[in-house]
């Protein structure tokens, strides 16, 4: 995405001008300061539209397995170009699907964009580190309130001895209004991890 960003989410502040611009650097947007995530940073590389949006859509949708690879590439490249590759790293950990949404699709989209990543950084990715562990509703068409609702316990850590100490990168292929990932987030905190990053292919 295009700066000025939240410094903490990496939602764009629409600014009148460029001139205007520098007014917003180094900022949290409104909605950071009132609800703080338990992200420490979120960053996306595109705006969910266009070609991005219909290759997205071609890998949660139609089976597309080829394109979540290709997405985590252009993931790679958009975070790289803009300085905010999170190098700090320690384990890469796509945003888990449910067991019967896995089954239903036959993979997890996430873990392909999180593949690219983790092989770009060096970095493990385990995807076994989080677990969701109820099903829930479809995000889609929620306010942020409501998101939140319900994401209530919806993800936990199987094994916390594996996330203790670990700085855990959180990756997904769509970030809205960061409900989902923070809601993974305080999961990995609670497990031990002193602090979670979050990275998507866009921002809807």
């Amino acid at each position: 995405m295009r700066p000025p960003v939240c410094v903490v989410c990496g939602e764009a502040f629409l600014v009148p001008s460029e001139a205007d611009a520098e007014r917003f650097e180094a900022r949290t947007c409104v909605r950071c300061r009132d609800h703080r995530p338990a992200f420490a940073m979120a960053r996306a590389a595109f705006a969910y539209e266009g070609p991005i949006r219909h290759a997205i859509h071609a890998v949660k949708f139609r089976g597309r397995r080829a394109a979540g690879a290709a997405l985590g590439r252009l993931l790679v490249d958009g975070l790289a170009r803009t300085g905010e590759l999170p190098g700090d790293a320690d384990v890469i950990v796509p945003v888990p699907l449910h067991p019967s949404r896995l089954h239903e699709r036959g993979y997890n989209q996430a873990a392909l964009v999180a593949a690219a990543l983790a092989s770009a950084l060096g970095r493990p990715m385990e995807q076994d580190l989080l677990r969701r562990e109820r099903a829930t509703p479809p995000q889609v068409g929620l306010d942020r309130a409501l998101r939140v609702e319900n994401l209530k316990s919806a993800f936990g850590v199987p094994d916390p001895a594996r996330v203790e100490g670990r700085v855990v990168l959180v990756v997904d292929d769509v970030l809205t209004t960061g409900a989902t990932a923070s809601a993974c987030a305080v999961a990995l905190r609670r497990g031990g991890a002193p602090k979670v990053l979050v990275a998507a292919v866009a921002r809807g």
